[in-house]
């Protein structure tokens, strides 16, 4: 990212996450994050968690770089959402946006904000991006792994989530888009990852009788991807043992999911609406894909396992 010389800069939401490079606390990870900025040139930042933006703020001070924060100078508001996709307003100090796209989630919302603030940033240095390109673009964008509806009957969906931070926001949002009263897990994760951190955010959304967990967990699969930083079903499982829930395995991740499909059948037919949700590993939530829509398997070199489809 500091191989070019850019027009404008901008910074996602941060988390913990890569920290055996980019460093232990959100400061540390901003101050690498801000490394992106140079001198005069404008930075568009999505809302950030305490300790970042001042690090982020002082960086722009010292540069004498233009700073446009998402929260303060640009406002979002999901006007509707559905399954489907979902339709947005994002208003900043020249005007309103009304833009829709299929991509889900909340922080896919304070994206399109960031880039709405981006391309204000191009246009003021000279670049002629029509508002109808932007709206064709949003309509036509699309992220795989992230929130993705991989079936419908029954209901899949996959999310590369693999930190602590990026579970809980998939698991706060989830029942904003899709109908259901309970979750099936098929979860993977890899071995330089936060795992206690991630399960400690997945069991929150563990049913029980009088939790707020509501529609909630009701059965974890467990399962490993190719991937040769996968953690065994065994240490995973294992790390499920203290809560309420069936803990179930699958070697695979095609496995998982003809396990996660059966269990779901079952609850539908006992009158529940039940979701199946792959998650945990990038690596995971792409291999569901192969497996649910025919894809070419990615093979390591380590490795030459191919998954079965259900």
């Amino acid at each position: 990212t500091n191989l070019a010389y850019p027009n404008v800069c901008a910074i996602t939401s941060l988390s913990l996450d890569h920290t055996s490079v980019l460093g232990s606390t959100i400061e540390a990870i901003a101050g690498e994050k801000a490394g992106i900025i140079k001198p005069g040139i404008p930075v568009v930042s999505a809302p950030q968690p305490a300790g970042a933006n001042g690090v982020i703020r002082s960086r722009c001070s010292e540069l004498d770089s233009p700073l446009t924060e998402v929260g303060t100078h640009i406002s979002h508001r999901v006007m509707s959402r559905t399954s489907q996709g979902q339709s947005i307003e994002v208003r900043t100090k020249t005007g309103a946006y009304t833009l829709g796209m299929t991509m889900l989630g909340g922080y896919q919302v304070e994206n399109a904000a960031v880039t709405v603030g981006i391309i204000e940033a191009l246009r003021d240095s000279g670049f002629t991006v029509p508002d109808k390109a932007l709206q064709e673009g949003f309509s036509s964008v699309s992220w795989p792994c992230r929130m993705e509806v991989l079936s419908r009957e029954p209901m899949v969906v996959c999310d590369g989530a693999h930190n602590p931070y990026s579970v809980a926001q998939m698991l706060r949002t989830l029942p904003d888009y899709f109908d259901y009263d309970l979750l099936v897990l098929v979860v993977g994760m890899s071995e330089d990852k936060n795992l206690p951190g991630m399960v400690e955010e997945l069991a929150k959304g563990i049913w029980t009788e009088g939790s707020s967990a509501n529609p909630g967990i009701t059965d974890v699969v467990v399962t490993r991807s190719r991937h040769p930083r996968s953690v065994s079903c065994g240490k995973l499982a294992g790390l499920f043992d203290s809560y309420p829930c069936d803990v179930h395995e699958g070697a695979t991740v095609g496995d998982a999911l003809r396990v996660a499909m059966d269990l779901a059948k079952g609850h539908a037919q006992a009158g529940r609406k039940p979701l199946v949700l792959a998650t945990g590993s990038l690596f995971v939530a792409a291999e569901a894909r192969e497996v649910l829509l025919d894809i070419e398997p990615e093979l390591y070199p380590e490795l030459d396992i191919l998954d079965g489809a259900p």
